[in-house]
């Protein structure tokens, strides 16, 4: 599991700097926070992509999200849809 984890961490910090294609599950308006994944993310299963966006998206359209951090196995980033 340690070994894994690193593998994971390491391939999350490569994203970083990089836009995603980002498909939208969820818009959280306590935190004002959109929650989604990538093509490579299963639900429930693999890490998802945290993102803010200042145009409203709705759930089951993709945005393309710029990745500006890590959080373990979780990607963050900003949405470029205005």
């Amino acid at each position: 599991m340690d070994s894994q984890y690193d593998i994971v961490i390491d391939n999350n910090q490569k994203l970083v700097g990089k836009t995603l294609k980002v498909i939208v599950d969820e818009y959280d308006p306590y935190t004002d926070v959109y929650k989604g994944r990538t093509y490579k993310d299963a639900p429930e299963i693999d890490g998802q992509v945290t993102f803010v966006c200042e145009a409203g998206l709705t759930p089951g359209t993709f945005t393309e999200v710029l990745i500006t951090d890590v959080d373990e196995y979780d990607l963050i980033g900003e949405s470029k849809e205005k």
